[in-house]
């Protein structure tokens, strides 16, 4: 069975604690199922007026120098 870790954290309380989880299981999937990027730093900031996150993901693509910036909005789907 999938581990829909990330998932359920949507669906945790908006927390500093679940922040840092998810931030931490996304650097978890990007190391172990994407082998083409280096990762540089990953940030997951609670936004908890709209009961979400903030992720900004950055690394570089493996044999470029420019690092690259993804910013995302996570937010659970009922």
């Amino acid at each position: 069975m999938k581990d829909h870790f990330i998932l359920r954290l949507l669906f945790e309380p908006v927390t500093p604690l679940t922040a840092l989880n998810l931030q931490r299981k996304v650097e978890e999937v990007l190391l172990n199922f994407e082998p083409r990027i280096k990762l540089v730093q990953i940030l997951a900031r609670p936004n908890i007026d709209a009961n979400a996150y903030n992720l900004t993901i950055s690394f570089y693509v493996v044999g470029t120098t420019q690092p690259v910036t993804v910013e995302t909005f996570l937010e659970r789907l009922r």
